[in-house]
């Protein structure tokens, strides 16, 4: 027989998972806003995104900081979008609005008001 889901014991490591990836999963810091995008879905599954708000602004930012934006002359829309992770590139500009779909789908959800 399989033992009960622990539910506090995981939103408090998925709340942990937020701000600082474990151990487990340094070597994953390119994949950072997948992990992320994980672990805000698990929370709304969870019916428990009321737990994100003291960091939602943080989690927004963040997801805004891995947008590659392009230059004025547009020679690099190429390579413009969303990074996983911050290991290279460029800081957040809010004027540009390409957004893939992940990063779309972690924004409604983290934007989502949880009452």
């Amino acid at each position: 027989m399989s033992k009960p889901i622990n539910y506090i014991g995981l939103q408090t490591y998925l709340k942990h998972c937020i701000g600082v990836l474990p151990d487990r999963y340094k070597s994953q810091e390119s994949n950072r806003l997948t992990l992320v995008y994980f672990t805000v879905s698990a929370f709304d599954l969870l019916d428990k995104l009321e737990l994100l708000q003291s960091q939602r602004d943080d989690i927004i930012d963040m997801v805004y900081s891995l947008q590659v934006l392009p230059d004025e002359s547009g020679s690099n829309l190429a390579r413009c979008g969303f990074r996983g992770s911050s290991l290279i590139g460029n800081p957040w500009n809010p004027q540009c609005v390409r957004v893939t779909t992940s990063i779309s789908i972690s924004l409604s959800v983290a934007i989502e008001q949880a009452y």
